[in-house]
């Protein structure tokens, strides 16, 4: 760690781990009152955006699944076994003892698509204001309304986009 700059690092660390929903914790009457809460209000570990999301939609059994986009989009998958794949992260007990969650996705699948709207979007952007809609609803549209394949591209189970003549 001292040869990357993170010797401090290991001293930030949480000494205790709780895991999700096990929490014990009480708010101190002194962070009540700063906070203008009430003293020994419950205190429970957070977590990640999309793992918490999962765990709202009800993806807790082996074999679920969520999909879930913001900045990134993450594909979340429980399983009873261990499943090691090149391109997929496992995670063991992620949400719930003796399951593993798989993860994968795209980094920047959300961030890109603001990308777009901003600077490529200015006719729908207007189109959806005119007609009360937002303008992904119309963007949407848009792209169903284009037939697979029709963009001369086509994906593969290898990960490769292959151009099509």
């Amino acid at each position: 760690m001292r040869q990357v700059g993170l010797d401090d690092l290991p001293g930030k660390w949480p000494e205790r781990i709780t895991p999700l929903g096990k929490g014990d914790a009480r708010l101190s009457a002194s962070a009540a009152a700063e906070l203008g809460l009430c003293p020994g209000t419950p205190v429970a570990q957070g977590g990640i955006d999309a793992y918490l999301g999962m765990l709202g939609m009800g993806a807790v059994e082996s074999g679920d699944l969520a999909m879930i986009m913001g900045s990134s989009t993450c594909h979340l998958a429980n399983s009873a076994a261990p499943l090691w794949q090149r391109h997929v992260r496992l995670l063991p007990r992620r949400h719930r003892r003796g399951l593993y969650t798989l993860e994968g996705g795209q980094t920047a699948t959300g961030a890109i698509l603001d990308w777009y709207r901003r600077h490529f979007a200015g006719n729908e952007t207007a189109e959806a204001a005119k007609s009360g809609r937002h303008v992904y609803e119309v963007l949407d549209a848009k792209a169903s309304a284009v037939p697979p394949g029709a963009t001369a591209w086509s994906a593969s189970t290898t990960g490769r986009a292959t151009a099509v003549r």
